[in-house]
């Protein structure tokens, strides 16, 4: 057996035993969030991330190069249901109502906080099932507690269009023909199998086929690898996600009500709360001109 004889350090030489790297000792230490040691050569992810209380005045931090976001405006809005309607030269348009109405309850600018965002408030909240420091915000703005509060990320020329406590007029933001990306929760569906969640065709229904009618089949192989590999298509929970639809047209607009009919369906059922704005894919935040 070649045996590596004692030396400063390794990869000095060209014997053969110069190319094996030295052990080297791992120094650790102490996890100030738990009781976990680990090496100080790989850093975990920090869990600086702590739950608070909604508020309009909650800090995000700056946008990153990496991340895109969609930055042309939009609306807050619940969808009521579907509907049609004809059009001028007879044709039938199935469509989403959406009750608009959202109001700004606050703003984000770089100077202050990295980006430019609106903070739309959306439906009306008791005031006893809101925090007092929560309660006094909306009162410096002469507004009641609002039920959702979501931000929307603006150019600075967009943000300052607005003034704290003013609705979003749908016929400010939108145009009939424009496209827009419409984002929602969908309907929770609970435990499923494979068969609905993902479309399966089942097992056979004949040739000896016992208890398996619904089943997926085969997850993995018995030697190579000898596991179930992940990202497998299984049974679980389906449905209650957020999901985006992009590409969706302007039908009509009704201001006065705060009404916005989209072509096509939205996902989530009656009374979920829908994103609405300009098609990040399309020129022009998707408006003709």
């Amino acid at each position: 057996m070649l045996r590596a004889p004692e030396s400063p350090g390794p990869g000095i030489g060209n014997e053969p035993w110069a190319l094996v790297a030295a052990p080297q000792l791992l120094t650790t230490r102490h996890d100030e969030e738990g009781s976990r040691f680990f090496s100080s050569g790989r850093r975990r992810p920090s869990d600086d991330a702590t739950a608070v209380e909604p508020s309009i005045d909650n800090h995000r931090g700056a946008e990153t190069e990496r991340h895109i976001v969609n930055k042309h405006p939009g609306i807050l809005g619940k969808k009521l249901g579907m509907t049609q309607f004809f059009t001028e030269k007879g044709e039938v348009i199935r469509c989403t109502v959406v009750q608009a109405g959202c109001v700004v309850v606050g703003k984000r600018t770089t100077e202050k906080d990295g980006y430019d965002a609106l903070v739309l408030g959306l439906g009306e909240r008791k005031e006893k099932h809101t925090s007092k420091p929560l309660a006094g915000q909306y009162k410096k703005i002469n507004q009641t507690p609002k039920r959702v509060v979501r931000e929307l990320r603006l150019s600075a020329e967009e943000v300052a269009k607005y003034e704290l406590g003013e609705k979003v007029a749908v016929d400010k933001v939108f145009e009939v023909g424009q496209f827009v990306d419409a984002k929602g929760k969908t309907r929770g569906r609970g435990f499923t199998g494979v068969m609905r969640r993902w479309s399966f065709a089942g097992g056979v229904d004949s040739h000896g086929t016992h208890e398996y009618f619904r089943h997926g089949g085969s997850i993995g192989t018995n030697m190579t690898p000898g596991r179930t590999l992940p990202g497998l298509k299984m049974p679980g929970h389906y449905g209650d996600e957020t999901v985006s639809i992009m590409n969706l047209k302007i039908a009509k607009l009704i201001p006065e009500d705060d009404i916005v009919l989209v072509e096509g369906g939205i996902p989530g059922a009656k009374n979920t709360i829908i994103t609405l704005r300009g098609a990040v894919k399309k020129k022009n935040a998707g408006k003709k001109a």
